[in-house]
């Protein structure tokens, strides 16, 4: 039990540019509220997806998994 808990309760320590899976929790004007499974959530900013095209925050649904 004590195993457990120590894993549920364990945060990875990130570090700026490291690439994390999450799931989409909000989508905004401004942006994505990813839950990274951390103790608090990632923030992806319109301005950082690139990769996803034109108009990006039409092209992802809450619930969705990314990396």
């Amino acid at each position: 039990m004590d195993r457990l808990l120590d894993e549920e309760l364990s945060y990875r320590d990130l570090q700026r540019g490291d690439v994390v899976e999450g799931t989409v929790m909000t989508i905004n004007r401004d942006g994505i509220v990813v839950d990274i499974g951390s103790k608090s959530e990632g923030i992806a900013p319109v301005s950082e997806m690139h990769s996803l095209g034109a108009d990006p925050l039409s092209r992802v649904t809450v619930g969705e998994k990314l990396l």
